[in-house]
């Protein structure tokens, strides 16, 4: 489907914010529901997510989108699981790095919040330093 197309897109241009931008608008609308989040999931979106906010030299603009769809993509539990288990650090990393920016961190930290209402994902976040 046009969904692995848009994921390869987030792998391929990690390094260029115009792509990257579109790209993220077009799937953060995709990810409106349960299914659907599912679906990218299993498409790989999780992981290019974590990777472009590991990896990539992202504006801070891109910065909350990829943030506001890796919390949409937490609607559904294997989703929200995966980013616990191999997300917690970039997410506590990139909070880290904006400190200075209040939008950054308040969408950090209520992606982190959504994140532990999983109790398996508890025990990560905290190693992780995401919770002091």
């Amino acid at each position: 489907g046009g969904h692995e197309t848009l994921i390869d897109i987030l792998n391929n241009y990690p390094d260029n914010p115009r792509i990257i931008e579109e790209d993220l608008k077009l799937l953060s609308r995709m990810a409106n529901e349960d299914q659907n989040c599912k679906i990218l999931h299993a498409g790989g979106l999780t992981s290019a997510c974590l990777n472009i906010l590991e990896n990539g030299k992202l504006t801070p603009e891109q910065t909350l989108d990829v943030l506001t769809l890796l919390s949409k993509l937490s609607q559904n539990q294997e989703a929200a699981l995966a980013i616990g288990e191999q997300g917690s650090h970039s997410i506590s990393n990139t909070i880290e790095k904006s400190i200075e920016d209040p939008k950054i961190v308040e969408k950090g930290v209520t992606l982190q919040n959504t994140l532990l209402t999983i109790e398996s994902n508890v025990e990560p976040l905290v190693h992780n330093g995401g919770v002091n």
